[in-house]
């Protein structure tokens, strides 16, 4: 459970330890949650990560949202800073 600096008892996104019997992951993103807790807009979360809810990500798709984490705290950096 990835959860804010600020409050811990809210998660911005939860991976669940069990793989599914096809080999999946299962992942739920918080993208709404994002905005209490850091500089970004709801829309700009959801668009960069994906929309809140609970999914079922594959390897390169579990790369392909580390990646996205990436891109949002450095959008947020890029604003922060002009």
């Amino acid at each position: 459970m990835y959860i804010p600096p600020s409050n811990h008892t809210h998660t911005l996104f939860t991976v669940r330890a069990r793989r599914g019997a096809d080999g999946l992951l299962r992942v739920y993103v918080e993208s709404r949650a994002f905005p209490e807790f850091y500089p970004v807009t709801e829309d700009t979360a959801a668009d960069i990560l994906c929309p809140s809810g609970w999914r079922w990500m594959k390897s390169a798709e579990v790369d392909a949202f580390v990646e996205s984490l990436h891109r949002l705290f450095a959008s947020m950096e890029i604003e922060s800073e002009e």
